[in-house]
């Protein structure tokens, strides 16, 4: 029997900073949009959803860019399944028809790159870092006047690393010695960005003197089965008749800033808020010893993938026992230390 420590806390919706808003999370829907932003949609018919969703797959290639160009590994080249079946579902919920056609140019040269990096063909990866260009040159120049400020010039920043293109393969047969290149920048997150499971948030953390930039993915929201919820003290849980397992995966993507970045993701104690359709009080559930079925697997920095996966357990207080929905889960901290009054570092939605 395993006894649980669960803290709640009570999920607040709302608009946290200029980044919190609901439309990011479901595609355009004018009707949700903020005063502000509808006086400037009035010369587009474009949406912050729109906009958002269009973006963010077409950013996946300036992504995979930054990764392979940091380690020269071709294995990150290449777009995950689920982050192209994600990118295949938003493209579905774009709305105006420009950036609708943006949308499906870039799942075309997606498919196209994967193929391309799996072979090894630099002319065509080239090729297509090209047309991306010009693609997200379009949905930039469609958004001007749609995102504020900050995001877009966020979006904007991935431009970078389509113009620096890809790197030359490393090599050994040079016995010449190279200075340590500098790490590839890579453009962080917005505190409060709206991101749909599967999509990455590029955080910052430091423990001690120790200091890297990680990718940070909600893979998943699952529901515990219900006999993994009675392994656990019934006591203890204080009236928790759900649990969920939200599954993430973090990799550093600026490897020379660290040489051990697995100590880092060790040092990791994601918190995080559930919220659900009725507004349920949910809070967080600490296993005092191994739970197999939600589990954390830190990989070690000389695996070719680099990557870790964790696992952290939500208990849901459902007062009129129907099974929950969740509608967002939002990432507060890296650590078990929390601030009060600041925005989430990322949400995501399912």
């Amino acid at each position: 029997m395993y006894k649980v420590r669960p803290v709640f806390r009570t999920a607040i919706i709302g608009t946290v900073g200029a980044l919190t808003l609901s439309i990011a999370a479901c595609g355009a829907d004018s009707g949700s949009s903020t005063p502000a932003a509808s006086s400037t949609r009035a010369a587009s018919s474009a949406s912050d959803g729109d906009c958002r969703l269009a973006l963010g797959a077409g950013t996946e290639i300036s992504t995979r860019l930054s990764a392979y160009n940091s380690k020269r590994d071709p294995k990150d080249l290449i777009v995950i399944d689920s982050t192209m079946s994600l990118h295949q579902r938003t493209a579905a919920l774009i709305k105006d028809p420009a950036l609708r056609e943006l949308g499906d140019q870039t799942m075309a040269s997606l498919t196209a790159w994967n193929t391309a990096a799996a072979s090894g063909d630099t002319t065509e990866l080239k090729r297509l870092i090209g047309a991306q260009k010009i693609v997200m040159t379009s949905m930039l120049d469609s958004c001007r006047d749609v995102l504020d400020t900050e995001t877009f010039s966020t979006f904007a920043s991935f431009l970078d690393f389509l113009e620096r293109g890809l790197a030359a393969p490393s090599t050994t047969t040079s016995v010449t010695p190279k200075p340590t290149p500098k790490p590839t920048p890579v453009a962080l997150t917005p505190a409060a960005t709206f991101l749909k499971v599967g999509q990455p948030a590029f955080l910052e953390f430091a423990d001690d003197e120790k200091k890297g930039t990680f990718s940070f993915t909600i893979t998943a929201i699952d529901k515990a089965p219900d006999a993994d919820l009675k392994t656990f003290d019934k006591d203890s849980l204080k009236g928790v008749n759900y649990m969920f397992y939200v599954r993430a995966e973090v990799q550093q993507v600026n490897p020379e800033a660290s040489s051990s970045p697995e100590s880092l993701i060790r040092a990791m104690t994601p918190a995080y808020t559930m919220v659900t359709s009725d507004h349920n009080r949910s809070g967080e559930i600490t296993a005092f010893r191994t739970f197999k079925p939600c589990a954390d697997d830190i990989g070690s920095a000389s695996e070719p993938t680099g990557r870790s996966t964790l696992c952290a357990m939500i208990g849901v207080l459902s007062e009129s026992g129907a099974q929950p929905t969740v509608t967002e889960v939002q990432l507060n901290s890296l650590t078990s230390s929390l601030k009060t009054g600041e925005p989430p570092l990322a949400i995501w939605n399912p």
